[in-house]
């Protein structure tokens, strides 16, 4: 994705520039996908290398999609992951060289038996459940999972997680196939298309 600076120098352009920007240097790619149709849920991942070893990556945005999508809205996804994902800033331009930016497709999604009928790195996870005064709460992990509790405190929920909870609560497991680039490659990638 080609990138510019507003005049502070401090964030990326507007919003609607950089989806802009984005969708054009999709825009070859995207006939061939749209032909293919191909579609399916998705999310797009940020990670910012660490200060410390050189394989050391941070999340720094990840949004995507539980439910199936043309590839096409890749582009649109990447932009709200770096610039929308609310637990983070938007991305600074000074942070490009040190990101890589991941796609995860989510298949073989299967109902799982209990809470516990998953395995970390290899599923993907989805809990669904409801507290005590019938509300509903819902979240996911992708198959670099965390913990059940972490799950359910994402979900929004912030009561005891108990035995009786997770008898109650459902859980969806899949499959995720994940490829990344480094920005370094990337920009490479550009220099060498534009000639």
């Amino acid at each position: 994705m080609s990138l510019a600076v507003t005049g502070d120098d401090s964030y990326l352009e507007s919003k609607r520039e950089k989806r802009a920007k984005t969708e054009r240097l999709y825009e070859h790619h995207e006939d061939h996908l749209s032909e293919r149709g191909i579609s399916c849920p998705f999310f797009v991942t940020w990670e910012k290398q660490g200060s410390g070893r050189a394989e050391e990556f941070k999340l720094r945005g990840c949004i995507g999609t539980l439910s199936a999508q043309p590839l096409t809205a890749l582009a649109d996804y990447a932009c709200s992951s770096a610039f929308d994902d609310r637990r983070f800033s938007p991305i600074a331009q000074c942070e490009l060289r040190h990101l890589k930016c991941s796609v995860s497709l989510l298949v073989e999604y299967e109902d799982a038996k209990d809470v516990h009928d998953w395995e970390v790195s290899e599923h993907g996870i989805v809990i669904t459940f409801k507290d005590t005064r019938g509300s509903q709460y819902s979240a996911t992990y992708l198959p670099e999972a965390e913990a059940l509790e972490s799950l359910i405190r994402k979900s929004g929920y912030a009561g005891p997680v108990t035995t009786t909870l997770l008898q109650r609560a459902t859980l969806t497991r899949y499959r995720s196939r994940k490829c990344s680039l480094h920005h370094a490659v990337y920009a490479a990638m550009e220099r060498t298309s534009a000639r």
